[in-house]
């Protein structure tokens, strides 16, 4: 635990925003050590390397699916180390009998953009192509798509059309940790090979939901 949390403090001092702990995980040992972790080595022979990079795991009770939450990678982890780790886990899964790996959200995507689409729907896909100041919506959808994925719509109920703003803008300042994680946002997060971006697991963001069967 203690290489773990070394690797989320040097990455989260590389990224703006600090932990999100609402869409996603945050780094607490409490809550880890209740899942199992997927850890990438570098060197050493039978797994006596040193971790680079590290998951944590949701697997489903009846092996229907599983996915992953917190991922982190240190400095000095070799390049596109989070698709092996990714291509690790969908081998292993299928080694253990799952049925699918959830690759979890893409807000905001897929949204209707025929010109008599209603307004919400419009604002939605506005929101998709220009809102890159706030979240990475096409970056995580292009990450995740490489993998060719079903996708499948989610959506979240409201009370009347006009509140669809404020659930939005309330859900995206959760994600990004609060009024305290959006101040530390100095910078534009730009994506980088090595990291597909902080993707939400399983949260309420409306968006298509992601699903990659194993044959």
């Amino acid at each position: 635990m203690d290489a773990l949390k070394c690797i989320s403090d040097l990455w989260l001092e590389a990224h703006a925003g600090g932990e999100k702990g609402f869409s996603m995980g945050g780094f607490s040992p409490d809550y880890l050590i209740e899942f199992p972790i997927a850890l990438v080595r570098s060197g050493g022979d039978g797994g006596t390397g040193e971790i680079v990079a590290f998951a944590s795991l949701w697997p489903s009770a009846r092996h229907e699916a599983f996915s992953m939450d917190l991922m982190r990678y240190g400095p000095d982890a070799p390049k596109n180390i989070m698709d092996f780790l990714f291509v690790e886990l969908l081998e292993w899964g299928k080694r253990q009998g799952y049925e699918a790996f959830e690759f979890g959200m893409a807000p905001l995507a897929g949204r209707n953009d025929r010109p008599l689409a209603p307004v919400m729907s419009q604002l939605g896909k506005l929101m998709f192509e220009r809102g890159e100041d706030f979240y990475n919506f096409q970056g995580v959808r292009r990450y995740k798509d490489k993998y060719d994925p079903v996708w499948r719509p989610r959506y979240i109920g409201v009370p009347s059309r006009w509140s669809i703003p404020f659930l939005l803008a309330d859900i995206g300042l959760l994600s990004l940790g609060g009024i305290r994680g959006l101040a530390k946002r100095a910078k534009k997060d730009e994506p980088s090979p090595r990291q597909p971006v902080s993707v939400p697991g399983v949260g309420p963001e409306p968006g298509v939901d992601a699903n990659l069967y194993q044959q």
